[in-house]
C-alpha cells in the first residue's frame, strides 16, 4: 500500500472515532471501518498473532460483554484471509488427518445424542453450537500455516500471552498488598486477568514444556538465546508458584520428567546436579513442611475424592446417555456431600462452578459412554500425530526437534492434569481455555502432513 492511502486510511478511522463521540450510531460503522482497515493496513503476520493473543488474554468478567463481538470480528478476518488464499475451490482447502475426523465426528455424535436426553435441552445444544464455533475457528487459523515460519508466529503469540498474563498476576499481586498470604496463614492464589487461578496453568502447561525443550536441547549455544530462556523460565516458574494449581504443578512435572527421559547423558547430570543442590537448601535451611503445607494444600487432597464420587454418583444415574452436556451443575448439588457443598461456598474456593475436577468423569456424566470414549478418543489421536512425528525424528538436527518432543511432553502433562481438571483440552468450545493446546495441535498437524508429504515424494522418486 503507498505512503498516502495509509494516511487517506488512517485520517478516515480518526475521523469516524471524533463522529462517533457525537452520534453513537456511527460506532458500529467506525467498527466495521476498524475492521477491514486493520486487515487492509498490517501485515496478516502480524494480524494473526494479535487475534490468537487476543482470543487469550481478552477474557474475565470485564471483557465478557465483548467476547462475542471478539470471536465474530476474528472469524471474519479468518474467513477473508481464507477465501483470499483458496476461495471456492474445496478441493485446494487444507486438509486434516482422518483420525482427527473421526475424533471431530465421535464428539459431535456424543454430544448431539445426549442433547437429545438432556435435563436441559437447550443448554445441551447451545454446547454443540459453541464447539462448531470453536473448531471453526482453529481450522480457519490452521489454513494459514502455510510453513515453517508461520509455526514460529503461533508459538511467540503464545508466549506473548504468558507475558501479559503475567504482568497482570504481578500488578494484582501489588495491588493486593505485595503479600504471600491470606487469612489464616493460607496462601494467596492469583490469577490477574484471568480470574481463575486455576485456568493459569492452562497456559503453562503447554508453554513452559517448550521452553524446558529448547534449554535441554538447544545445540546453538548463543548465549543470549539461553539467557532469555533462562529468565522466561524463571518468570514462568514465578506465576505457576502465584497462581498455585497443584494439577499444573503435577503436570508441568510430569512433562518435564519426560523430556528429561529424552536428554543427553551430560543434560541429565547437570540437572540431577542442580536438583540435588536445590533439595539441600531447602531441607537445611529452611522448613521444608512449610512449603508443602502452602503450594500442596494436603489437608485439602480428600476433596478432589469427594468430587470425584459426586461425578459417580451422577454416572451412575446416566451410564449411557448421560445427563446432556454442560448439565452438571444442575446436578451436583443433589449429590454432593454437605461438606463439599460448604467447601465450595467458602471464600478460599475459586473452583468456579462446581464440576468433578476429572475430565473422564465430567464427559461421562454429561454425556455417557460415548462421551467417555470421546476423552480417550482424544488422546489416542494426540499419541498418534505425536508418535508419528517422534518416528520420523532421527536426531537433533531437525528444526523442529525439540518442538516435537516438547509435544509429546505436553501430551503427558496433560493427560496427567485431565485426571484432576476438566479445562485447556475439550471445553465445550471455551475458546480462553482450550485454543492454547489447539495451537500445538494445529502445528502437529502441519509438521505431521508435511512428514507425509516428503515421504510421498521420495517414495515416487
Amino acid at each position: 500500500m503507498k505512503a498516502n492511502d495509509k494516511i487517506i486510511y488512517t485520517l478516515a478511522i480518526i475521523g469516524s472515532i471524533v463522529l462517533s463521540i457525537f452520534e453513537p450510531a456511527v460506532y458500529y460503522l467506525l467498527l466495521l471501518m476498524v475492521l477491514f482497515s486493520t486487515v487492509y493496513l498490517l501485515g496478516r503476520k502480524f494480524v494473526l498473532v494479535l487475534l490468537v493473543i487476543l482470543q487469550i488474554t481478552f477474557t474475565g468478567e470485564t471483557f465478557l460483554a465483548l467476547r462475542p463481538y471478539l470471536t465474530v470480528v476474528t472469524i471474519l478476518i479468518l474467513l477473508y484471509y481464507f477465501l483470499q488464499d483458496y476461495g471456492l475451490a474445496f478441493k485446494n482447502y487444507p486438509k486434516i488427518p482422518g483420525l482427527l475426523l473421526w475424533f471431530l465426528i465421535l464428539l459431535f455424535s456424543a454430544i448431539f445424542l445426549s442433547a437429545l436426553f438432556s435435563i436441559s435441552f437447550s443448554t445441551s445444544i447451545y454446547s454443540l453450537i459453541k464447539f462448531a464455533v470453536f473448531f471453526l475457528l482453529c481450522y480457519l487459523f490452521y489454513a494459514q500455516i502455510k510453513n515453517d515460519r508461520d509455526v514460529f508466529y503461533y508459538l511467540l503469540s503464545l508466549f506473548i500471552s504468558v507475558i501479559i498474563l503475567g504482568v497482570s498476576m504481578f500488578a494484582e499481586f501489588i495491588q493486593k498488598g505485595a503479600s504471600f498470604f491470606i487469612n489464616e496463614g493460607a496462601l494467596l492464589r492469583l490469577a490477574g486477568i484471568y480470574d481463575n487461578p486455576n485456568y493459569v496453568g492452562i497456559l503453562l502447561i503447554i508453554t513452559m514444556p517448550v521452553t524446558i525443550s529448547y534449554l535441554l536441547f538447544n545445540r546453538n549455544g548463543n548465549k543470549l538465546y539461553n539467557g532469555i530462556a533462562f529468565l522466561f523460565i524463571a518468570f514462568q516458574l514465578t506465576i505457576m508458584l502465584l497462581s498455585d494449581s497443584r494439577a499444573s504443578i503435577m503436570s508441568i512435572t510430569v512433562s518435564a520428567v519426560i523430556l528429561f527421559i529424552f536428554s543427553s547423558k551430560k543434560t541429565k547430570t547437570t540437572v540431577l546436579s542442580g536438583i540435588v543442590l536445590i533439595l539441600l537448601v531447602l531441607f537445611l535451611f529452611t522448613d521444608i513442611s512449610v512449603f508443602i503445607e502452602l503450594f500442596l494444600r494436603p489437608d485439602r487432597v480428600g476433596t478432589r475424592e469427594q468430587l470425584w464420587l459426586s461425578g459417580l454418583e451422577i454416572i451412575s444415574n446416566n451410564i449411557f446417555i448421560g445427563a446432556g452436556a454442560e448439565t452438571f451443575e444442575k446436578l451436583f448439588y443433589t449429590n454432593a456431600s454437605s461438606e463439599i457443598i460448604a467447601l465450595l461456598s467458602s471464600a478460599q474456593s475459586t473452583g468456579g462452578t462446581p464440576h468433578p475436577h476429572n475430565l473422564f468423569i465430567y464427559f461421562w456424566a454429561e454425556n455417557g459412554l460415548p462421551g467417555l470414549l470421546v476423552v480417550v478418543f482424544f488422546f489416542f489421536l494426540y499419541f498418534s500425530l505425536s508418535k508419528q512425528l517422534i518416528k520420523g525424528l532421527k536426531d537433533y538436527s531437525d528444526s523442529f526437534a525439540m518442538l516435537k518432543i516438547a509435544m509429546l511432553s505436553i501430551g503427558f502433562g496433560v493427560s496427567a492434569r485431565a485426571f484432576f481438571e476438566i479445562t485447556g483440552v475439550i471445553t465445550y468450545g471455551f475458546i480462553t481455555r482450550d485454543l492454547p493446546l489447539w495451537i500445538i495441535i494445529m502445528i502437529m498437524v502441519y509438521l505431521f502432513q508435511n512428514q507425509n508429504a516428503q515421504k510421498t515424494i521420495k517414495e515416487v522418486n
